[in-house]
C-alpha cells in the first residue's frame, strides 16, 4: 500500500549549526562579586542553545565519575541531579545542584515562533549589564538583506550598572526557511552622552539564533492514494504527475510519498 500526497502549496488570500566553541566559565555574577570592570567574553559567537542537556547512560566503574564537559552558550542557570542503580545498593538520587553560566555583558534576541514571508514584526533585543559601572555599547543587527530586513541595524545605548535595556527593531522576513539572525552588542568608547571605559574598550558579545518564515497565504494540500496487492514482486504504483496551479504562492511547493 502507497498513500502520498499529491501536491501542496499556499495559496494567495482573496528565515546548520557551527561548530561549539568553549563557553562562558560558570562563576558567580560580577552583580554578586561588584566587579568594577567588563571581563573578554570566551566565546566569539554563541550559537549553541539547547532547550535540555547532559541526558547521558553511564556506566560507572569507580567510586566517583568526573567529566570535563562544554557548557552550552545560553546564559542561565542550569539545574542537574543524578540517578543511579546498582545490583547491592538498588536505586538512588542525588539532590539537585546547580551550574551558571554567566557574562559581565551580554545580548539576548527575543524572535517570534514563526512569521510569514513579507510580514513585517518586532525583533526585540535586551542587553544585559552585571557590573558595577555604566557601560556604553554599539549594537549591531547583521543579517542577509535578501532574506532579513531592518528599519535600523545600529544602535548606540548606555547602559547603567546592573542594568539591562531593550531595543526593538522594525523587521522584515523577504525569504523562506531557517534564516540566521546575528546579533553583536560591542563596548564602544566615544559614544554621546555615555563615560569611557577605562578597560574593555572593543569587547564583544555575539550570538545568532534562527528565524524561522513560512509562505504568506493559506496552506492547501491534495491527497491521492494507491493500493497495491504485490503477487509477483513486478507490480508498480502508477502514481498521478504532480501540477501546481498557477496561483499557488511561490516557493510554497512540496510533496510527500510515503510507503
Amino acid at each position: 500500500e502507497a498513500d502520498y500526497d499529491e501536491v501542496a502549496y499556499d495559496a494567495p488570500v482573496a528565515v546548520a549549526q557551527v561548530e561549539n566553541r568553549v563557553a562562558s566559565m560558570s562563576r558567580p555574577s560580577s552583580k554578586v562579586i561588584g566587579a568594577s570592570k567588563p571581563e573578554k567574553p570566551k566565546v566569539a559567537l554563541r550559537n549553541f542553545f539547547p532547550e535540555s542537556w547532559l541526558f547521558e547512560l553511564i556506566t560507572v566503574k569507580e567510586e566517583e565519575l568526573k567529566s570535563e564537559l562544554t557548557s552550552p552558550h545560553t546564559i542561565t542557570t542550569w539545574i542537574g541531579e543524578a540517578i543511579c542503580m546498582n545490583n547491592q545498593f538498588g536505586l538512588g538520587v542525588s539532590n539537585p545542584t546547580s551550574l551558571l553560566v554567566n557574562q559581565d555583558f551580554f545580548a539576548e534576541i527575543r524572535l517570534p515562533y514563526s512569521v510569514k514571508r513579507g510580514e513585517t514584526f518586532p525583533l526585540n533585543v535586551t542587553v544585559f549589564n552585571y557590573i558595577d559601572v555604566e557601560l556604553p555599547i554599539r549594537v549591531k543587527l547583521i543579517t542577509s538583506e535578501e532574506e532579513v530586513q531592518s528599519d535600523k541595524s545600529e544602535f548606540d545605548i548606555c547602559i547603567g550598572p546592573n542594568d539591562n535595556k531593550v531595543i526593538t527593531m522594525k523587521t522584515t522576513a523577504l525569504k523562506l526557511g531557517e534564516l540566521n539572525v546575528t546579533v553583536e552588542a560591542v563596548i564602544t568608547n566615544g559614544i554621546k552622552d555615555c563615560k569611557d571605559v577605562t578597560e574593555g574598550n572593543g569587547f564583544k558579545d555575539a550570538l545568532v539564533r534562527q528565524l524561522r518564515v513560512k509562505p504568506e497565504g493559506v496552506p492547501i494540500e491534495k491527497v491521492e492514494s494507491d493500493f497495491k496487492c504485490f503477487e509477483s514482486g513486478k507490480e508498480k504504483f502508477q502514481m498521478s504527475k504532480l501540477e501546481v496551479p498557477t496561483d499557488a504562492v511561490s516557493d510554497s511547493e512540496r510533496a510527500w510519498v510515503y510507503v
